[in-house]
């Protein structure tokens, strides 16, 4: 065998074994965990949670100084329903996401989030108010 395959097998084998982790392992998933609360603090069962990725196109960035282009989540939408405590949980990518909760009776809410790798995201939703009755 040459030189020049030797070093081509070396080369391929230190890709692979970068790879690893990330191949066997699939995309980065963190956990989001969150609460919705009405205006007074009760937690509000059977809420939407819409969660809407946020592309910005912009490197993503570490405390560390690590940075690497952001990727995009399979999934750019995931639908979720609160519990009876008004609990909901997601696996979500890295990145910037959008958060909506909605729920008929109150106005909606929105915030933006960021999940990081190797971190929890904790989120506690809070409805502003109360949605205007019509009168019929």
């Amino acid at each position: 065998m040459s030189q020049r395959r030797k070093r081509a097998y070396v080369v391929v084998l230190a890709i692979l074994l970068a790879c690893s982790p990330v191949c066997a392992h699939g995309p980065q998933k963190k956990k989001l965990e969150g609460t919705v609360h009405d205006p007074q603090d009760v937690p509000v069962p059977n809420a939407h949670v819409a969660l809407h990725w946020n592309y910005t196109g912009e490197p993503m960035c570490w405390n560390d100084g690590h940075c690497k282009k952001a990727e995009k989540p399979h999934k750019k939408v995931l639908e979720i329903i609160t519990n009876d405590d008004g609990v909901f949980s997601a696996e979500l990518s890295p990145g910037i996401w959008d958060v909506f909760v909605y729920r008929d009776g109150f106005v909606p809410a929105c915030t933006q989030i960021f999940v990081e790798t190797g971190k929890t995201t904790t989120l506690k939703l809070r409805f502003p108010g109360l949605a205007p009755q019509s009168q019929e």
